[in-house]
């Protein structure tokens, strides 16, 4: 938690500071859509609350690192239908994330948009998991070591869209399978798989 609350302090710090002319700073929300890889369900249908605060650093005049702290909502969801007898499937997984992003914006008349890569490391703070008929509980890993790629379009000087996807790294599931599991051998265990839209403020032009 101490680790935690410093790196807010340091993001704000960042932020703000008017001698520091190659930081920037500010705030982000949006919403996430998300699927847990490995119980069989298909689609991002479990949609969930996405925002944060964030700092960057100018490295060249089109590249730059971005340190984000954010709070995301993960999980799986299936609705009951007719087509699968009406049972019922929902994973919700609550994180504090801190993504690290370098950050690449296009040349001449693209300049508006923006390319990013990175990874993030989560810190799971509550789970929960609702099945009809009932299922075998899957107890999460308290981290999650996730790869990022997104696509951002500046609409304004202070304003940013972005959409990003990520996804745990290979070999280091949130969850583990039982030997029950069809994929026990080969997978080892869950992951996470996200997208999300968000808009950023920019505290500095």
């Amino acid at each position: 938690m101490r680790g935690i609350l410093f790196l807010v302090m340091l993001i704000i710090l960042g932020s703000v500071s008017v001698s520091a002319q190659r930081f920037n700073g500010g705030i982000q929300a949006g919403i996430a859509g998300s699927q847990v890889d490995g119980n069989q369900l298909s689609g991002y249908n479990k949609a969930g609350l996405f925002g944060g605060v964030f700092t960057s650093y100018s490295l060249a005049k089109s590249i730059s690192l971005q340190l984000e702290l954010n709070y995301i909502e993960k999980g799986s969801r299936e609705n009951p239908t007719e087509n699968n007898n009406f049972s019922e499937f929902k994973i919700k997984l609550n994180y504090i994330e801190i993504p690290l992003l370098f950050r690449y914006t296009l040349p001449n008349k693209f300049r508006k948009a923006g390319i990013d890569l990175g990874f993030s490391y989560g810190r799971l703070l509550t789970q929960n998991q609702e099945s009809f008929p009932v299922q075998k509980t899957i107890s999460f890993l308290p981290s999650d070591l996730s790869l990022l790629a997104g696509l951002s379009y500046r609409i304004s000087e202070r304003f940013q869209m972005n959409l990003r996807a990520g996804h745990t790294f290979w070999g280091t599931p949130v969850a583990y399978f039982d030997s029950s599991h069809i994929g026990w051998l080969i997978f080892r265990g869950y992951d996470n798989s996200t997208a999300v839209l968000s808009l950023l403020y920019y505290i500095k032009k």
